[in-house]
């Protein structure tokens, strides 16, 4: 990246309100993300926390893995000015082998919180929508049985960390594949099709 060989990163993006630049690597596994000094002071205080919480206490946390944090420091020939650029090395939540039709970033509030796209432009699904979207598609997630139980125990300890931490700025990212049953052509004529269940057609 500092020799402006973008070869190995598959894609950059801007998230918008953060001003916030993502890098991706080429297999998906890993992103650049570049942040405040602010946010890297931050981590910094809080790292032993963290490492705790992912290791100890919730190992199978949802807050994403942060594998690198750093600070480059660009001097110039004088060395008198000079510029700070910080960034942290991340799992990639989205890294699968299914297709990421839409995605939420939700927050639990309700202020400033809808995703607009320009009028004149198809709308760019790798953005990210807003919780004022999710109320109003209407949308609602089913977690049943034994998962569910373990998903809220699991999100209470994350949000609890967070507590502990004093930080009260954090969002869910949902990432929806939509299932969509596949094109089957079917011989109605022929006797070994006559049988063919619903269930045959939905499976995957």
């Amino acid at each position: 990246m500092f020799n402006a060989d973008f070869k190995t990163l598959r894609e950059l993006c801007s998230s918008g309100k953060s001003g916030s630049f993502f890098y991706y690597t080429s297999d998906g596994n890993f992103m650049l993300k570049t942040i405040r000094k602010n946010e890297f002071k931050l981590m910094k205080s809080i790292l032993k926390k963290y490492y705790n919480h992912l290791t100890k206490y919730n190992p199978d946390s949802l807050i994403s893995r942060i594998y690198g944090l750093h600070k480059v420091i660009f001097y110039r020939k004088k060395g008198k000015t000079q510029k700070k650029l910080y960034f942290c090395i991340m799992n990639n939540v989205f890294n699968t082998n299914n297709k990421i039709d839409y995605r939420y970033d939700l927050k639990g509030s309700t202020h400033g919180r809808t995703t607009t796209f320009p009028a004149n432009k198809p709308k760019d699904l790798t953005i990210a929508l807003k919780d004022l979207d999710f109320l109003n598609k209407k949308e609602k997630f089913k977690i049943g049985g034994k998962y569910k139980k373990k998903l809220m125990a699991i999100i209470k300890k994350d949000v609890e960390f967070f507590s502990g931490c004093g930080i009260i700025d954090y969002s869910m990212l949902i990432g929806v594949h939509e299932r969509k049953r596949p094109e089957i052509e079917i011989d109605r004529d022929s006797p070994s099709n006559q049988s063919l269940s619903v269930s045959e057609l939905e499976r995957e």
